[in-house]
């Protein structure tokens, strides 16, 4: 165990990124956004939200391999969709 507290990098940039935009998930890899966040709540309609979940491991595994911070954002608990995103 150390004392050493960990050093947090302040986010000046994030880029929110619809997860049903192939192109758009690629264009971000190449942004100089601190953090990129896929997006399957808003940003996707209901009719894309299950394809959209499905690919989302493979978009961030994608922004991850270019070096970039990658998050993402769920639908919530009381949407029909949040179940394909949590599986």
């Amino acid at each position: 165990m150390t004392d050493e507290t960990p050093v947090l990098k302040p986010h000046r940039s994030v880029l929110f990124v619809p997860a049903d935009k192939p192109r758009a998930i690629e264009k971000a890899c190449g942004l100089d956004a601190d953090a990129l966040i896929l997006d399957l709540e808003d940003a996707v309609g209901e009719e894309g939200k299950a394809g959209a979940a499905r690919s989302a491991p493979a978009s961030i595994a994608r922004w991850r391999e270019a070096g970039k911070r990658a998050l993402l954002r769920v639908n919530t608990i009381n949407n029909a969709a949040f179940a394909c995103d949590t599986a």
